[in-house]
């Protein structure tokens, strides 16, 4: 759990772990979810993960997924956020949403790029966004770090990353919708069956 002064507190973690992986495959295979087993696309790890945040105390649990993008999960009430919280608690309270990576023109280095996509993140946050936007500029951030090589040469401003984004960037492919979720081509996210805000 990373604490960030008293204003904000956010889980950062990103699973990479072959235990988890193997855990994770014994759940599926016990709840009789063969088809998850091996797809690399399949959400639940994932989802597991920021449900244990949240059953621990954390209000806002970001996923950093690699390839796949960030991974959203709110818990249904906020409060005690501090001077960062969001203005409209009820457009972030309960929400489960993922927002796939940009296609990055090359890949020169991934150094940082998770640092650079949860620092995306927290920039959209102190600018008081929308989830949906916040998630985009998070991983906006991650895919603009991987065309320079170190950790800060391919961040942009703010407004940089926003004209790259708006000039409709294309995305790597991330198929949710097997999974019960549903794309939102206004914002861009995918929406999980337990989001407030699912269509």
């Amino acid at each position: 759990m990373l604490h960030i002064e008293p204003m904000l507190e956010i889980v950062e973690k990103q699973l990479h772990q072959p235990t988890l992986a193997i855990q994770v495959e014994d759940e599926l295979r016990g709840e009789g979810r063969i088809e998850d087993v091996g797809n690399p696309e399949a959400p639940y790890p994932f989802v597991k993960q920021a449900d244990e945040a949240l059953a621990m105390g954390a209000k806002i649990v970001l996923l950093k997924t690699g390839i796949r993008g960030v991974y959203l999960r709110t818990a249904t009430t906020l409060s005690d956020l501090g001077r960062a919280a969001p203005t409209d608690l009820a457009a972030w309270a309960n929400r489960q949403l993922w927002a796939p990576c940009f296609r990055p023109n090359v890949v020169v280095s991934t150094v940082g790029t998770g640092d650079a996509a949860i620092a995306g993140f927290l920039a959209a946050m102190l600018r008081d966004t929308p989830p949906p936007l916040a998630l985009n500029v998070a991983v906006a951030t991650g895919a603009c770090c991987v065309e320079v090589a170190g950790a800060l040469g391919g961040v942009r401003d703010w407004e940089e990353t926003l004209a790259r984004i708006e000039a409709g960037w294309p995305r790597l492919p991330l198929e949710l919708e097997p999974f019960g979720w549903v794309w939102d081509d206004g914002t861009a996210v995918w929406h999980g069956p337990a989001d407030k805000f699912r269509f």
